[in-house]
């Protein structure tokens, strides 16, 4: 397909990994374990921090498992599977 072969193309990949890297920390900075469920956590919907978002947990979890799939460091799967623990805890 031709995203795969975008994919494929160094320049983006490379691209799209310091975009996908940046974001990532900004979100995972963003997690906060101050209150919600029993696995406390999540990352709030926005800067006003009135509640936590499938949408902004979700997206923050698959952005996570594409850092370690492009990087292979193994400490942005495990940010992604405690974002995944928090939604199954609280969100659903």
């Amino acid at each position: 397909t031709k995203g795969m072969s975008l994919v494929k193309n160094n320049t983006i990949t490379s691209t799209f990994s310091k975009v996908l890297q940046a974001l990532s920390y900004s979100v995972s900075n963003a997690w906060d374990e101050s209150c919600c469920g029993n696995i406390p956590g999540g990352v709030w919907w926005s800067n006003e921090q009135t509640y936590k978002a499938a949408a902004s947990n979700v997206g923050t979890s698959a952005a996570m498992c594409r850092m370690y799939n492009l990087s292979g460091d193994k400490s942005w799967l495990n940010f992604a599977l405690k974002v995944y623990d928090s939604i199954i805890d609280v969100i659903f």
